[in-house]
């Protein structure tokens, strides 16, 4: 049991990460890396590339997230669905479902074109993008009226106009690359050294 927790805990971390997470999947993402790709915010497939949740074939239960996550990512009755079977999603039906955003002729081009989303995310504010990510979060697990309400207490705290706002607006009319501060650091299983 604690074992379980403590891989739970590692895949929960990627999820909980203050920077956007994208997963590129070329060939299979069974078992724990099906899990870790329920965890990440985008996720992008190469054509061959598939989903299994192929635990049930081992005579268990998915243990890591998927069981949880899934069923939030695509309908229920079709994580369900592949949860019993074990079979396949290929990427076009992965991409149907809304569990991946888009898919690629080959990894090649897949990796290139996610690197150019996660450069574009890495231009703009890291508070903002953080932000987003946070609030966004919060109202898949809260009901609407909290998570407004949660909104608006995370802008009451962490809207900076004076920094990233202005730094924004300055840049854009200097005609130059806006220059953000970094993030302070916070203690999580990936830094805790």
């Amino acid at each position: 049991r604690q074992l379980v927790l403590q891989l739970q805990a590692i895949i929960t971390d990627v999820e909980d990460l203050r920077i956007p997470v994208l997963a590129a999947v070329q060939g299979g993402a069974i078992g724990g890396a099906l899990d870790l790709l329920c965890a990440c915010d985008c996720r992008y497939m190469s054509e061959e590339a598939f989903v299994s949740i192929e635990e049930v074939r081992l005579g268990m239960a998915a243990d890591l997230g998927t069981l949880q996550r899934l069923p939030r990512l695509i309908a229920p009755g079709l994580a369900k669905e592949l949860a019993y079977t074990g079979r396949r999603m290929m990427s076009q039906e992965a991409l149907a479902s809304g569990l991946v955003n888009q898919v690629f002729s080959d990894s090649k081009i897949m990796l290139e074109e996610v690197m150019k989303l996660a450069q574009t995310m890495a231009n703009h504010s890291p508070l903002a993008v953080y932000g987003c990510k946070e609030i966004m979060n919060y109202g898949r697990d809260h009901d609407i009226a909290n998570a407004l309400k949660y909104q608006a207490t995370w802008q009451a705290g962490m809207l900076q106009p004076e920094v990233d706002m202005l730094e924004a607006m300055t840049s854009k009319g200097q005609k130059r690359k806006p220059e953000y501060a970094d993030l302070e650091p916070t203690h999580s299983a990936f830094n805790k050294h």
